[in-house]
């Protein structure tokens, strides 16, 4: 069963699903039916009961994904999929290892990830931050090792620990390739929106966003 603490006063935790780890028969089918869930990692959550988190599913044609619910019976999405394109058409995305995954949700349900893509064009291009979004239901790509920023090539983006506003701004601290210093960027999501360097300022909470 996956639990995770209430986002309110007075409710002690919010029931997504229940899963059976370690059967090879899996758990609950998966939300698009293909297989059935069989792990999964740290859970995020927001003011309105959603959650998102990464995880593994059996049979069918298995994999990983991130997954975003809510308190609705029922009510699973897979935000992405193992193997479903870029949504620059630069590649696929690959694996949502559960034990390393993670993602950020605000309170409109987007849902932000760190991945990695595979059969890219170059070498360099081969991670990125992507946003869920919904209303439709559609992925954003915000940023993509590789780029250049203000004269700095950005690093790898895997593994990164995310912060997403309101208005769907993501915040990170990845390594920039070839540069001395570790800084933030902001990507006020968008086609087309370049990446921000914020000013520099003191680094609080225990994720490292500010």
């Amino acid at each position: 069963m996956l639990a995770v603490p209430a986002a309110h006063a007075g409710v002690d935790a919010v029931v997504v699903g229940a899963f059976l780890g370690g059967s090879t028969a899996g758990g609950d089918p998966a939300p698009d039916n293909d297989g059935a869930f069989f792990g999964f990692g740290v859970p995020v959550i927001n003011d309105a009961g959603e959650v998102a988190f990464p995880c593994s599913f059996t049979t069918g044609s298995g994999g990983t994904a991130i997954v975003r619910g809510s308190t609705a019976p029922g009510d699973r999405h897979i935000v992405v999929r193992q193997g479903n394109p870029a949504p620059d058409g630069n590649g696929n995305f690959g694996g949502f290892d559960p034990t390393l995954a993670t993602a950020a949700i605000n309170g409109n349900g987007q849902v932000a990830f760190p991945t990695t893509f595979v059969g890219t064009f170059g070498t360099g291009d081969t991670s990125g931050i992507v946003r869920g979004d919904v209303g439709p239901d559609h992925l954003t790509l915000l940023a993509r090792s590789g780029q250049t920023v203000d004269g700095v090539q950005v690093g790898s983006l895997t593994n990164q620990r995310l912060a997403l506003n309101a208005a769907g701004t993501g915040r990170l601290r990845p390594a920039h390739r070839d540069h001395p210093e570790r800084r933030r960027f902001e990507h006020r999501g968008g086609a087309g929106r370049p990446l921000q360097f914020p000013t520099p300022r003191a680094v609080s909470g225990p994720s490292g966003i500010s």
